[in-house]
């Protein structure tokens, strides 16, 4: 044993700490909670108004930490202890008993108890929500014009939103039925988005602060600068919520939660138990959601599970291979051509010739440099087929990605914009030590095989090919909060066509069109089309900084071979 998770209630249970109503919940520190009669509840303020003044609660940069010592000597003490003299101590140490856990060799008292992610985002992200569109605080309240707006803006992302990042959001004003997993998704990829122009920007960057710290916590592997930054993003969020939201003010004491305060112990709890995905709670409730599923009888519950287990064994057995191929699919390395295949004899309709030609040629060009108009023609002269494809699946963060395109050839000269769940991409293409970063849209799928009656010079080449028409975005920006848009709706976000490979499309993204109301009137806005990329958030990528994956830099670029000068507005 190396560690135990759980929500609140079932560490208090495990480790034998007093609960979060208690004056000394923390596991971490021994930090004093405020008591607030009106509530009846301890509460976690940096600094509270009293009738002398302002009263400083404790300092969040220099927190009472426990150690290990000192918690084994109180937990002794209370074996020895009987009585008042005991309850006393357990109120003062906020220890109510030792368990038999601390006698295993790797339990650690209380480092050995970490942060469930799932439960700390949960309930903070749904408290701020609740703050924003139930309070009628002028200074963060959503108004139920603005709150309207929102809603049916998360609805219509349903249709640009790519399935990997999750089922399609749902409105605002129902945040009190989302699923964890929604709220982790709207703190990630929606809210620094759909809430641009309806929070002041000094809440808003506030905000972001929480969602960089989400961001990170979600991430399988963690450096040491990414931990010390996370410590400064917590301790940002904390007194950025005590400025904004509580002010001092005894009436909002309840604002100022336990699960807050956890917040400046994760950085400490990461350092100590590694990246906070692998023992968050995310997984235990989708495994008991699983089997709640599939307990059809619940007084043969045993049965039921056996058979439904039996089951799934049984049908993995009549799935067929994946690495098989057949004439539907065809497997090339990390990604794969789904669908029916439909052939195009060239020499049939010469204006899809002409089309074809020119992209592939400028395709050849840019693929194989030195090589010339001329010779590229010679090359596609040996080009007798080509195949359309409508889908193909590739592999990105050890996740299967698919995505789908329109079978449409004739209509390749004239590509109508149509918004497609899982058709908008990021590719990434080596330039130097860098790798540059685009978005783009995917439109066609093709293979073709250059016959083998070349001239010798030639004989080396790949024989066969799988490239991809894509669309390419221009003209990108970066919002305030390190959003990147394009001003206008997403049918005018993509302009220049070219040919690539398969093999450089890394990923879906989800492209999603926002209005931001523009002054006093929110009946008049901007229309701006924003990018969605759950690999990192968006200011990473804008500037070619330190960070590093693979030994590689990222930079996003605007649009296929063009350098974009970002500009801040």
């Amino acid at each position: 044993m190396l560690c135990f998770t759980g929500d609140l209630p079932a560490v208090k249970k495990v480790s034998g700490i007093k609960g979060h109503n208690a004056k000394f919940p923390c596991r971490y520190c021994v930090v004093s909670g405020v008591w607030s009669a009106s509530h009846r509840h301890y509460y976690f303020p940096i600094y509270i108004r009293t009738s002398e003044g302002n009263r400083r609660v404790f300092d969040p940069s220099n927190l009472p930490l426990r150690t290990e010592s000192q918690s084994r000597e109180t937990i002794y003490q209370l074996y020895q202890m009987r009585g008042q003299p005991k309850a006393q101590l357990q109120t003062e140490t906020g220890i109510n008993e030792g368990r038999l856990l601390f006698a295993l060799p790797n339990i650690v008292p209380y480092r050995s108890f970490p942060i469930d992610i799932m439960h700390l985002f949960y309930n903070i992200g749904k408290n701020i929500i609740r703050a924003w569109i139930s309070s009628r605080d002028e200074l963060y309240s959503i108004s139920k014009m603005s709150l309207r707006a929102i809603d049916l803006e998360l609805v219509q992302y349903g249709n640009g939103v790519s399935s990997q990042l999750g089922c399609s959001p749902r409105p605002l004003s129902r945040f009190a039925e989302w699923k964890s997993a929604e709220v982790k998704e709207f703190i990630l990829s929606y809210s620094l988005v759909v809430l641009d122009g309806y929070l002041p920007d000094a809440l808003l960057s506030g905000w972001r602060n929480f969602v960089e710290v989400v961001d990170i916590c979600w991430r399988t592997v963690l450096t040491e600068a990414e931990v010390g930054k996370l410590h400064v993003l917590c301790l940002r969020f904390y007194e950025h919520f005590e400025q904004y939201y509580f002010r001092g003010d005894v009436g909002r004491v309840n604002m100022c939660k336990y699960t807050l305060h956890l917040l400046l112990h994760l950085a400490e709890c990461v350092a100590e138990c590694g990246p906070p995905l692998y023992y968050s709670q995310y997984w235990m409730e989708r495994y008991i959601g699983w089997i709640l599923s599939r307990m059809n009888a619940r007084n043969l519950a045993s049965s039921s599970l056996f058979n439904n287990a039996k089951f799934v064994e049984a049908y993995k057995l009549l799935i067929r291979d994946p690495h098989e191929t057949d004439e539907n699919q065809t497997m090339t390395g990390d990604y794969e051509f789904r669908g029916q295949c439909y052939p195009y004899i060239v020499g049939e309709d010469p204006n899809l010739d002409d089309i074809l030609s020119a992209c592939l040629k400028s395709y050849l060009i840019r693929k194989y440099d030195g090589l010339t108009s001329a010779q590229a023609l010679q090359v596609l002269e040996c080009v007798h087929e080509v195949g359309f494809r409508s889908r193909f699946c590739f592999y990105s963060e050890n996740k299967v990605q698919n995505a789908t395109t329109k079978l449409d050839p004739a209509a390749l000269h004239n590509m109508t914009p149509r918004r497609r769940e899982n058709s908008n991409v990021a590719c990434e293409m080596e330039n130097g030590r860098a790798v540059d970063v685009y978005y783009g849209r995917l439109l066609m799928l093709f293979d073709f095989k250059v016959d083998s009656n070349l001239s010798e010079r030639w004989k080396h080449w790949q024989q066969s090919y799988n490239v991809a028409l894509l669309d390419w975005v221009s003209g990108l920006e970066a919002g305030t909060q390190g959003q990147v848009y394009k001003r206008g709706r997403s049918v005018d976000a993509f302009g220049i066509k070219t040919v690539e490979d398969i093999a450089i499309i890394s990923r879906l993204i989800s492209v999603v069109d926002h209005v931001v109301p523009s002054g006093s009137s929110q009946s008049r806005g901007r229309h701006q089309c924003y990018f969605i990329d759950e690999r990192r958030l968006s200011d990473n990528l804008l500037r070619n900084d330190q960070e590093s994956l693979n030994g590689s830099q990222k930079v996003l670029r605007g649009m296929r071979g063009e350098n974009v000068t970002f500009r801040h507005t």
